[in-house]
């Protein structure tokens, strides 16, 4: 896809200023109008280019009828600093019409490298590769600060895609050339120019004044931007080691707490089942012994005097039932125990 400028429509035709400056001739859409930007087809543009007196022709013809206020008005910028500052105008056919330079190392280029009325892309390659140019990029100082800005919608995207591509495959600073583009607002190009700054080494220096606020403007007016970021990376490292160095210090002071160990949970007590009563021994019990009845005592009878002759006839005749007696009451008496031993026996 190119872009192109619609310069005239005639009989369904278009006459079309394309991007890269060459005019062609394409059939007219539906809804174009002269001093449209339109978008066409590579294979469209594959039409016949007009021929070179015609084309000069009518470019002439249309710079008076108003053309010339569509070239030279400017809708993009870019901005390019190594140490050497200078600042491109762009319109909308993406043609420098302006170059401008921001100090002392730079005019000396501006004036010597042609980049008028050369696509952006041309005019950067002739740039960059110059002598004066080149002679600031090695392979110690190889930051270039490319910063782009447009009125034209969807402009700076593409402007940037394009630069950061094109500047990181010239062969400059020994192949090892670091491309930083930046999209930047109206508001910070025009604070930019009120210090007398392109906006690419403005956005470096506002990041220095971030880090360190007592940081000179002034002071860095003149410095490449390799210098200058240089300083930035070393005060963000600086901070790093400082921040590092302070958590140490404290890790360092801290005494640790005493580690806890988890507790131990407890194990449920162990319930003990009561003891079952204990039954009372069986004793056993002997039958009581019957009382061992004593024989009777045999009251005596009373001492009767008795002649001799009679008392030693008496006294056989006693002796006689006395050991009767005594007999009759030991059977007895040993009938009662041998009944009681049975009884025990048979319990």
């Amino acid at each position: 896809m190119k872009t192109g400028l619609v310069f005239e429509i005639i009989d369904n035709k278009a006459i079309v200023m394309l991007t890269g400056g060459s005019l062609v001739s394409l059939p007219a859409k539906a809804g174009w109008r002269k001093g449209d930007v339109v978008t066409v087809r590579k294979s469209s543009v594959s039409a016949r280019p007009l021929w070179t007196a015609a084309a000069c022709f009518l470019f002439v013809i249309l710079l008076s009828a108003g053309g010339q206020r569509l070239y030279f008005t400017e809708r993009s910028l870019i901005s390019l600093d190594i140490n050497p500052s200078m600042e491109m105008g762009l319109n909308r056919f993406d043609r420098v019409i302006r170059v401008s330079a921001y100090n002392d190392d730079s005019r000396y280029i501006v004036d010597t490298v042609g980049a008028l009325h050369k696509t952006y892309e041309s005019a950067l390659e002739d740039l960059l590769v110059s002598e004066p140019l080149s002679a600031y990029l090695t392979e110690d100082e190889n930051w270039i600060k490319v910063a782009v800005h447009s009125e034209i919608s969807d402009k700076e995207t593409m402007l940037s895609e394009t630069i950061t591509g094109g500047v990181a495959s010239l062969p400059i600073a020994g192949g090892n050339v670091q491309v930083d583009c930046e999209i930047v607002s109206g508001e910070l190009v025009r604070e930019a120019h009120e210090q007398g700054l392109t906006p690419g080494k403005y956005t470096e220096i506002l990041k220095l004044v971030e880090l360190a606020p007592e940081t000179d403007i002034e002071e860095y007016r003149d410095k490449g931007i390799t210098e200058i970021r240089n300083e930035i990376e070393g005060i963000i490292r600086e901070a790093a080691e400082a921040e590092a160095a302070a958590v140490e210090a404290a890790a360092a002071e801290e005494v640790p707490p005493p580690i806890e160990e988890p507790p131990v949970p407890e194990e449920p007590p162990v319930t003990e089942e009561p003891p079952k009563p204990e039954e009372p021994p069986v004793v056993e019990t002997a039958p009581p012994t019957p009382a061992i009845e004593e024989p009777p005592v045999v009251e005596e009878a009373p001492v009767t005097e008795i002649p001799d002759e009679e008392l030693d006839g008496k006294e056989d005749e006693d002796n006689g039932h006395n050991e009767r007696d005594r007999r009759s009451n030991l059977e007895r008496w040993l009938d009662l125990l041998r009944r009681a031993r049975a009884r025990r026996r048979d319990n």
